[in-house]
């Protein structure tokens, strides 16, 4: 008696189960037709209908690029970026904030750092007194001080025979 059930059960799930494709097929088919039906009703109107996109293109090609349209929109935006730097000037700039707070407590410290500097002992004073003073290789002598300025004089001499020459012409 349960085989003959199971079977019963499996029979009419098989039916459900076609019955289920059938309409599906159905379904589709009615789909098809309904897209047919569009595609043959649109034929008629789809010349009008490109050719009033393509007229509307052209007045929004032609409004996009009018030179006034172009001086408005910058115009725009060079005010948004007035408006935002001021935004960051006026104190409300998060992000520069933290570093300040950092580098006032780093001044802080080495400040503190600095007035607990053990003073130097008089045997290490002498030692400092003795020491030689030593002129760099870099240092600028005078006779190049002279140089540079005879260079310079020439230079302007040149300058005022040029510009009268320029004047004469």
């Amino acid at each position: 008696m349960d085989y003959h059930s199971i079977q019963s059960e499996k029979a009419k799930a098989m039916m459900r189960f076609r019955r289920l494709q059938n309409i599906a097929k159905m379904w589709r088919l009615l789909e098809l037709l309904v897209a047919i039906a569009v595609l043959s009703w649109s034929s008629t109107r789809r010349p009008l209908a490109l050719k009033l996109a393509g007229q509307f293109v052209l007045q929004l090609y032609e409004y996009i690029f009018h030179p006034f349209f172009n001086f408005v929109i910058g115009n725009a935006i060079i005010i948004v970026v007035v408006l935002i730097s001021r935004k960051n000037n006026a104190g409300d700039n998060e992000i520069s904030d933290p570093f300040v707070e950092n580098g006032d407590a780093l001044n802080h410290a080495v400040s503190d750092e600095l007035t607990q500097i053990p003073e130097a002992s008089p045997a290490e004073e002498k030692e400092c007194e003795n020491k030689q003073i030593v002129i760099s290789e870099n240092a600028v002598t005078e006779s190049q001080c002279d140089a540079v300025s005879t260079a310079i004089e020439e230079a302007t001499k040149q300058i005022q025979r040029f510009q009268r020459t320029q004047s004469e012409n």
